[in-house]
């Protein structure tokens, strides 16, 4: 299920110098979304369908059409995110700073989200978001049985599979079939 194997595209890693900066520079909010949208509804909705080349299916023309406030956007970061410098535990700071000594962030830059995180000041702009109530987060998640390949994991998060069972669709895909088995040709008024 991974592709972490495969060759990276120019200006997406850091050694690629100023064209990874050029690429940071092309991108906006708003593109981000728009992309991120686009290739996570196709991805979950496209598994074991016939793809066309040309002409449009009766969902995409519905969902070009669409105006509805329904909104999920699920970010997968592969790697290199830290939780705890997110998120990080306002509650039990004294551990935290103490076990990361070169890591961690100072309380000082920190915006409270509530008695019990706060996020660096840097994501200022989800603040918000925050205080609107239209964010939240979810910490400390893990499974049972934990794998301690990175690959196999991963592998387990996209598929919302148990550890010792492999499947071959998303959860996420699996949902909206169950749900909406003729989704593709017979969609919904507004996107599930």
């Amino acid at each position: 299920m991974c592709n972490h194997h495969k060759d990276k595209r120019f200006g997406s890693a850091l050694e690629h110098g100023s064209a990874h900066t050029e690429d940071h520079r092309r991108w906006s909010r708003r593109a981000f979304i728009r992309s991120l949208g686009l290739a996570g509804g196709g991805a979950a909705l496209v598994g074991g369908l016939p793809v066309r080349a040309f002409g449009a299916s009766p969902l995409s023309l519905l969902l070009g059409q669409n105006f509805s406030d329904h909104i999920l956007v699920i970010i997968r970061l592969a790697g290199g995110n830290d939780g705890l410098n997110t998120f990080v535990p306002l509650y039990d700071y004294d551990t935290y700073a103490n076990l990361r000594p070169t890591l961690r962030i100072p309380e000082s830059q920190l915006i409270q989200l509530d008695g019990d995180f706060g996020m660096p000041n840097f994501m200022q702009s989800l603040n918000p978001l925050w205080q609107e109530g239209r964010m939240k987060v979810v910490n400390t998640v893990g499974y049972p049985g934990q794998n301690l390949s990175h690959f196999r994991s991963t592998d387990i998060w996209d598929s919302a599979s148990d550890a010792d069972v492999l499947e071959d669709s998303g959860w996420l895909g699996r949902v909206i079939t169950q749900q909406y088995p003729d989704l593709i040709t017979n969609p919904p008024e507004t996107p599930p």
